[in-house]
């Protein structure tokens, strides 16, 4: 994780640690600060750790930067990670297991500018406590750019709001041979302080080529293209990406510096096959113009009612109602429809009622907002309403307003009207409401209803007026079609049960597959954790000691309680190696090897 964030290896052990900070212990648990090795140059960040170890299950400590930032110094983060060791102990007979877990919290701290800074205290809150490290001092020098290489990010000309999204233009620059710039760019890492600053919307690479952006929260690839150009008289190639800023923070940006670094080669050879390879390298850094915007707050003047933060341009708002004809009081679901370029994803619906939109004296609209739904090109919001008076012919014209960047002014765009036909609610009385008549009562026919007697409403068997509304009791006249023969019963029985005995051997037959396919991917799992070992052999210790730590803790989740403890003990040594000073490490690889193949194999 650490590698991710910064270019140089951290010397993050023990040894480090009590070199570059001084560190507390309360109860059980240690505090200490350490910051990558140097030098540090002008705009490329330094990771700064306060590590927190000694901490039991259920206690999890916290930490945040104190104090005032120094003058042209950005502090960003932490970014926390952590870490579990689980330590066996036996006396007498007896044994005795403790876990305890680490925390790591890294910031990133930047300079745009030369000079030593104090970085100040760093608060790590615990169990009620709190726990203030000094952060020391670090000084920033100027980084002096390779000749061959060149950065730079622009914006677009003109002025940047708040919600805009703002395309950022990255271009990465080489003069050299194909095979040298090819080994840079392998090697390329970009950074600014903006990339941490800002939220970003980055669409998916749809290009072979990506630039590779480094950020507190690890590496982003951004699709890029590649172009031949003539910069100082040199044929340079030119790898330009793109990220779009949403700019939600308004103020003043001064001085944004961006950096890149890689490795340039210094020596090559050939292989056997006769291709070139690089033998020896070197790092190679430039740094670019520094950034300066200003983003602006929306205007209030002229704000219309029905603007509800949308900032961009080319809006159009649709809406469709389920139906036309209704009663007073009947629901109507309005779906809605909002297109546009711009920050659609988070805006929410303006109210209905705004500039002479639905007026609450004739309709219902609810009080909460709905949250919509976004596809990547249309958010759409499902509304209820109702109409209270029946003189209403028309469902409105719906109001949506947005802030144009280029134009500097708001604009509005207004749905269709959509016709309705609107009719007076009818209430039901108890006159109203028509019951069916028993059998025994349709074997009875009153009196004088032959041929050519007086019409009778109850004749057929039905009253409009009178009616029993009282609640039937008798459950087998609710649960049972009298007019149902026994026949068609047994058939629906068999036809259920055939239906059930499918569905049951389907499910069987599923589960076993699923058992087979996992059991397989488990073996195929296993057998490239073996591969990756055997090749660690081979390897230098550190090397080794990443691969085989790296492997075992993909395991530890297939592990019992034993083998667990096994590859803890393994992962720790592998870490000792890791973080060991320079190349002083006493890993025995093959020893080390032979006992995570022991775990794999017993797995």
């Amino acid at each position: 994780m650490i590698d991710c964030l910064t270019p140089y290896r951290l010397a993050v052990l023990a040894a480090a640690f009590l070199a570059t900070g001084p560190a507390g212990t309360l109860a059980a648990q240690e505090f200490q600060v350490a910051r990558q090795a140097g030098p540090y140059y002008v705009g490329e960040p330094v990771i700064v750790r306060v590590a927190a170890a000694g901490f039991t299950s259920g206690s999890e400590p916290t930490c945040q930067w104190k104090g005032d930032v120094a003058n042209g110094v950005t502090i960003v983060g932490p970014h926390v990670s952590q870490s579990s060791r689980s330590f066996t102990r036996i006396v007498n007979g007896r044994m005795t297991q403790r876990e305890s877990t680490n925390y790591d919290f890294d910031f990133q701290v930047t300079a745009d500018r030369e000079g030593t800074f104090a970085i100040g205290q760093f608060e790590v809150s615990y169990d009620g406590k709190t726990q203030l490290l000094d952060g020391g001092t670090i000084q920033f020098s100027r980084l002096e750019n390779d000749p061959d290489m060149r950065i730079g990010m622009s914006l677009p000309e003109g002025p940047v709001y708040a919600g805009q999204q703002v395309p950022i233009t990255i271009r990465w620059s080489y003069a050299g041979d194909i095979n040298a710039v090819q080994y840079a760019f392998a090697n390329l890492q970009i950074r600014s302080p903006l990339f941490d600053q800002f939220r970003f919307k980055d669409e998916p690479a749809r290009t072979q080529t990506t630039l590779t952006i480094a950020t507190a929260k690890g590496n982003v690839e951004i699709g890029a293209t590649v172009s031949k150009e003539t910069l100082e008289g040199r044929e340079s190639y030119v790898v330009t990406g793109q990220r779009t800023l949403i700019a939600d923070k308004p103020s003043d940006y001064e001085a944004i510096p961006i950096t890149c670094r890689t490795k340039k080669v210094v020596r090559w050879s050939r292989d056997l096959f006769g291709d070139l390879v690089a033998r020896e390298d070197a790092p190679a850094l430039a740094a670019g113009t520094p950034l300066t915007f200003t983003i602006k707050p929306l205007p209030l003047s002229n704000r219309p009612e029905s603007f509800a933060g949308a900032v961009g341009s080319g809006f159009s708002i649709d809406v469709a109602a389920d139906r036309s004809v209704v009663r007073v009081g009947d629901p109507i679901t309005l779906t809605i429809s909002v297109r546009g370029d711009g920050n659609l994803e988070n805006v929410p619906l303006p109210q209905l009622s705004a500039d002479n939109g639905l007026s609450p004296d004739v309709f219902q609209v609810p009080a909460e907002q709905p949250a919509g739904t976004f596809d990547g090109k249309t958010k759409e919001f499902k509304v209820t309403i109702r109409v209270k008076e029946p003189s209403v012919e028309q469902i409105p014209a719906i109001a949506f307003s947005w802030f144009d960047p280029v134009k500097e002014s708001y604009g509005t765009g207004r749905s269709k009207p959509i016709a309705l036909q609107v009719t007076e609610a009818r209430v039901v009385s108890t006159a109203d409401v028509v019951s069916a008549p028993m059998a025994g009562d349709r074997a009875e026919k009153p009196a004088g209803s032959g041929k050519g007697a007086q019409a009778d409403p109850s004749a057929s068997g039905l009253s409009l007026v009178g009616a029993n509304l009282a609640i039937e009791r008798d459950v087998s006249r609710l649960a049972v079609d009298a007019t149902a023969s026994e026949s068609y019963r047994t058939i629906a029985a068999g036809m259920y049960a055939v239906a059930a005995a499918v569905v049951l051997g389907g499910v069987v037959a599923r589960s076993r597959a699923r058992r087979d396919k996992g059991k397989a991917m488990k073996k195929a799992r296993l057998r490239s954790f073996r591969r990756t070992i055997e090749s660690a052999r081979s390897q230098s210790p550190r090397e080794a000691a990443e691969q085989i730590a790296h492997v075992m803790r993909q395991l530890l989740g297939d592990c019992d309680a034993v083998a667990r403890r096994e590859a803890d003990h393994l992962v720790l040594e592998c870490e000792n190696a890791i973080f060991a000073i320079g190349d002083n490490s006493t890993l025995d690889v093959r020893g080390v090897a032979d006992r995570a193949l022991g775990i794999v194999d017993r797995l």
